[in-house]
């Protein structure tokens, strides 16, 4: 009998125990949730933040003003005439020709004098009455004379077999302009000369 009471009283005991013990965290019943998402690696360094590159603002493009256009006595003649005949319509096909000494006179209409400076632009083909001519004066000498005798010699007929619809003579300060061509060809280039003055 007292066999019987001891295992009774030791089994008590033991539940009371196991009443009172910590639940085992390795049960199924208290194991926690898992989720299906895998953990997020746990990062153990802060990383490194880098200064993003500074954006600067792209300057404003302004319009830029006219630039002042060349004065006529710093032009050379090679330039004037390239501005005189820039634009002009029906140009025929030309070549430019430094005048000398030994070539004033056919292109000019004027003997040479020491000092004076020429440039002619004339038509590649003889059948063409196209001749530009510019002359510049050096200090000291007469320009409007020059331009007379220039004015009475000229010849729109030089090249025997046709000759220039229209001819002028102009002068600005110390340079003179011969145009013999097309009536059209000859407004166009004194007009482009006296722009040149005008600004």
């Amino acid at each position: 009998m007292k066999k019987w009471i001891a295992v009774l009283l030791t089994l008590t005991l033991a539940a009371a125990l196991a009443a009172c013990a910590p639940a085992d965290t390795n049960t199924p019943a208290t194991q926690p949730t898992q989720s299906a998402a895998p953990e997020a690696p746990v990062q153990t360094e802060t990383p490194v933040q880098t200064e993003a590159p500074v954006q600067t603002e792209a300057p404003v493009q302004t319009a830029q003003p006219d630039q002042p256009a060349e004065n006529p006595a710093d032009m050379t003649l090679e330039s004037m005439m390239d501005a005189i005949l820039n634009g002009v319509s029906d140009l025929p096909a030309i070549g430019s020709t430094p005048l000398d000494a030994d070539n004033f006179e056919f292109f000019a209409f004027t003997p040479y004098a020491d000092g004076l400076q020429g440039l002619a632009s004339e038509a590649m083909i003889n059948a063409v009455a196209h001749s530009v001519v510019l002359v510049r004066v050096p200090e000291g000498m007469d320009v409007q004379e020059i331009a007379d005798q220039m004015q009475a010699n000229m010849d729109p007929r030089k090249w025997i077999c046709v000759g220039a619809e229209k001819s002028s003579v102009t002068v600005h300060d110390d340079v003179i302009l011969l145009v013999m061509s097309f009536e059209a060809t000859e407004k166009q280039i004194r007009e482009n000369f006296d722009a040149l003055y005008a600004q």
